[in-house]
């Protein structure tokens, strides 16, 4: 769900500084027409409606760049579930690990016991291979 409103969030973001970016690249070029100069030198009113259009585009372009920040941080953080979720994945691969790795220590400490044993003669080869499928399985 967090992911949707994290994309819901972008497209508004860019949607909104699309617009405002246009509404204040229409408001100027108007402003900078043969049109607007003479409008902008005779008419008080054409002045005051032009810095509205521009703060309207400004504060249009700015939320959309707010939303789009939202977005993007909603579909980069993860959620505290996912966090939980990936801690107890990493003990559970390193409590594997470590009991892959004493099962392995005990087999390895067993079979030198059983060379040393048959080293010394207490063990014959038939016996030492037995015990040796034994512990290796």
């Amino acid at each position: 769900m967090k992911k949707f409103f994290g994309v819901v969030c972008l497209l508004v973001g860019l949607f909104g500084v699309a617009v405002g970016m246009f509404g204040l690249a229409s408001t100027n070029s108007k402003s900078h027409s043969i049109e607007g100069q003479v409008e902008n030198e005779f008419d008080e009113q054409y002045t005051s409606n032009r810095n509205g259009d521009l703060a309207i585009g400004g504060a249009i372009a700015s939320v959309g760049a707010i939303f789009y920040i939202v977005g993007i941080v909603l579909l980069v953080t993860k959620t505290k579930k996912q966090r939980i979720m990936e801690a107890e994945l990493h003990l559970l691969k390193n409590n594997h690990t470590i009991s892959i790795k004493s099962n392995q220590e005990d087999a390895v400490s067993k079979l030198e016991k059983l060379v040393v044993l048959k080293q010394n003669g207490t063990l014959n080869q038939a016996e030492f291979e037995n015990q040796k499928k034994k512990i290796l399985g």
